[in-house]
């Protein structure tokens, strides 16, 4: 998000908004309200969660992350299949963190 604010877009679409929302608003205000190293820090700490969450795991991964955070994400749809335990667990953990 960070590069796309840096070229000039208003916002985005971000997949890590699903599980990480306040996260996500936070980079955006703080690029807004001038603080762009603070943004470029808080988009620095999404990089791994975007990569591990979205990038490996891809909807499911995104649908476990939410149930993880607290929210509902809800079972994926054929033909993807569901993440396993060990993955659930893993993702539960990069939130944690």
């Amino acid at each position: 998000m960070y590069a796309a604010l840096e070229l000039g877009c208003q916002g985005g679409i971000l997949a890590a908004a699903c599980y990480v929302p306040r996260r996500c608003a936070e980079i955006l205000a703080a690029f807004r309200g001038g603080d762009r190293a603070r943004a470029g820090a808080l988009q620095e700490g999404l990089v791994p969660l975007d990569k591990e969450i979205v990038g490996r795991f891809g909807p499911a991964g995104v649908k476990a992350a939410m149930d993880a955070a607290g929210f509902y994400g809800g079972p994926v749809r054929a033909p993807l299949a569901p993440l396993t335990i060990a993955e659930r667990e893993r993702i539960g953990a990069l939130l944690a963190a």
